[in-house]
């Protein structure tokens, strides 16, 4: 898919003689070029083909059938050159040997591509920042805030940085004779971390790195604490990640909720007297019963992923600080069993629509055995809904299905949820099939599941872990409603999520990103362009877009490259915390395909980072081939 390399130009030597012209040595030769300019592979015409002859700065264009005429030419006998060019083909370079005067023909067959041009065809992704399986805590919890010990620690290693043209390669080798070991190398950064030589400090030692001429800076590998994310202060924080899964911790850093949403959740029903929602819960509605307690806790552990108090020290962090939460009891816990009916959804659907819901979360589905049903009435309350400009955001379901999802979610006018482990893969149990929108986290098994708040009748703790589709819808919800708190419509909600969303393997719908949605990331916003190992670039940038990962980079480029991708949100010349960026190394060849690189991640720049990758400057854009 990668890279097709063909020769600069393409020379050919024609000798040619006019009869009847009567020029004769050293006197001028008055001569019209005439012709045809071809494509390669369809054989037609090409139009608006530039002709140059070099050595006379005339030249002309070829009409829409790609045929041409140059005016009259006078010349002394001799050789004069021919150049075919237009965008997209390369360039034809025809040497003509002319000693008579008269018409000469001089035909061009134009292949699409740029000579001597690299040609890199690759796909991209925006990437969550976070690593997987990760921050998956302990079920044992203390019921107490987490203190986190503040002190120095002796730094271990030092980073450095190879001056401006200086290889990575060169580098290690240098790095090596000196006896100490490396780390780690990360062109994306532009740092090498190294060991340090027996019996020498990291400060001593980043002194000495610093007299070599190849060394552009270096420094210890200091031991810091988190300062560039949000971390609140909610005592469960550390085992939860699946805000940090989908980035909502860098929209936190940055403020980003506009007026409150609210966010139904139709559902069991919500303990809002819960100390991690108290304030956060709008009065219970219900569809079901006069009975308003949440007797089952699936109502209740939704709510907390959507809206649990950020940064009091309870508990865990919801997802939206800005949202409240629209309770409306719609199933019930039976004996061992948890259900509501049609009618009660329905009726909870149209509540909840009725009272100002922004968005409605259905952690809710029939078994597939009823996804082919009529559900008339479930379909008019989600169009009643819809008609009100309501996000109805519905769980995929649970019954292990690549080929189906579970009503409602499997209905048009809902926005279908999916889950994946903290591995990002989805578990076994998540449906998957067409009409899947976009993923969440919805865990798996142990500590791979997701934590949240429950009633204390179901835990002594407040706390409980759960997983599912169910467990992942409440993401995304919150992620729509943050959106929606600063004016956007339901379907641009979608769009923008849809836009920002991170690849997962092997399927269609990608991961939600609820920074890269709040800060306005999209695949339109990014150029990608080639630069050489000291950052400079040697291609002009081209534009992503919203609707494909493919993109296409060419210019002028040869052997050892580096292919970027940058997704300005902080208005800078260069990549800036905030940013997203990505950068692989590719090998340009003279002739013939380049094995294609592999998917190209645009990760989030953090505070410092910025300065280390190293990027010289970032070219003029043009739009992608």
């Amino acid at each position: 898919m990668l890279g097709k390399m063909r020769s600069c130009a393409i020379t050919v030597l024609l000798a040619l003689a006019v009869a009847a012209a009567g020029c004769v040595p050293m006197e001028t030769c008055r001569v019209v070029f005439y012709g045809n300019a071809a494509d390669a592979s369809t054989k037609a015409g090409i139009g608006s083909v530039r002709i140059s002859a070099l050595e006379k700065s005339a030249y002309c264009l070829s009409g829409t059938s790609g045929d041409y005429e140059m005016p009259l030419i006078s010349m002394k006998p001799g050789k004069i050159t021919l150049v075919f060019e237009k965008d997209g083909y390369e360039s034809v370079t025809k040497a003509v040997s002319v000693s008579l005067s008269g018409s000469i023909k001089v035909d061009a067959t134009m292949f699409q591509g740029s000579a001597g041009r690299a040609l890199v065809d690759f796909e991209f992704s925006i990437a969550n920042d976070y690593t997987a399986g990760t921050y998956l805590g302990d079920y044992e919890i203390p019921a107490y805030p987490l203190s986190v010990a503040k002190g120095t620690v002796e730094a271990e290693a030092v980073v450095v940085y190879p001056g401006r043209g200086t290889s990575f390669t060169a580098s290690a080798k240098a790095l090596s004779s000196m006896k100490v070991e490396i780390k780690e190398s990360d062109p994306r950064m532009g740092y090498l971390l190294v060991g340090l030589p027996a019996g020498e400090d990291a400060e001593a030692f980043s002194a000495e790195l610093l007299n070599e001429p190849w060394v552009d800076y270096a420094e210890p590998d200091y031991v810091c604490f988190p300062l560039g994310g949000y971390d609140p202060a909610d005592f469960l924080w550390p085992m939860q990640w699946g805000p940090r899964m989908v980035s909502m911790h860098r929209a936190w850093e940055r403020g980003f909720f506009g007026d409150p949403s609210i966010i139904a959740v139709v559902d069991t029903g919500v303990y809002a007297d819960h100390p991690d929602l108290s304030g956060r819960c709008l009065p219970l509605l219900n569809s079901i019963n006069t009975d308003d307690t949440d007797n089952d806790g699936h109502g209740t552990h939704v709510a907390g992923t959507i809206g649990a108090t950020l940064d009091n020290t309870v508990g865990i962090a919801g997802m939206n600080a800005g949202a409240l939460i629209l309770p409306v009891k719609a199933l019930e816990k039976k004996g061992f069993i948890t259900s509501g009916t049609m009618t009660s959804i329905s009726r909870g659907i149209r509540l909840a629509a009725d009272n100002g819901a922004d968005v409605i979360n259905m952690s809710i589905g029939w078994p597939l055995i009823f996804a082919d049903f009529t559900f008339r009435l479930l379909k008019e309350a989600l169009d009643y809904a819809d008609s009100k400009g309501v996000a109805l955001v519905a769980a995929s379901g649970n019954d292990s299905s690549g080929t189906d999802l579970s009503m409602p979610a499997k209905y048009g006018k809902c926005f279908a949820v999916s889950a994946v482990g903290p591995f990002y893969f989805p578990p076994s149990y998540a449906n998957t099939g067409p009409g899947t929108d976009i993923f969440g986290p919805g865990g798996g098994s142990g500590v791979q599941s997701v934590v949240s708040t429950v009633p204390y009748s179901k835990s002594e703790k407040g706390y409980a872990r759960m997983s599912g589709t169910s467990m992942a819808t409440p993401h995304i919800s919150a992620i729509i409603g943050a959106l929606m708190s600063y004016g956007m419509s339901a379907e641009e909600a979608k769009s923008a999520l849809l836009a920002s969303a991170q690849y997962i393997e092997g399927q269609e719908a990608g991961l939600a990103n609820a920074y890269a949605a709040l800060a306005g990331a999209r695949g339109g916003k990014a150029i990608f362009w080639l630069c050489d190992d000291v950052g400079n670039p040697v291609t002009f940038a081209f534009r992503g877009s919203d609707g494909s990962r493919d993109v296409t980079v060419f210019g002028d480029a040869l052997g050892h490259a580096w292919l970027c991708g940058w997704i300005n949100l902080s208005g800078s010349d260069l990549p800036a915390h905030g940013d997203y960026f990505g950068i692989t190394e590719v090998f340009i060849e003279p002739t013939g395909p380049v094995e294609p690189p592999s998917m190209l991640k645009l990760n989030f720049v953090e505070i410092g980072e910025a300065g280390a990758l190293r990027i010289g400057s970032v070219p003029e854009v043009r739009e992608s081939k």
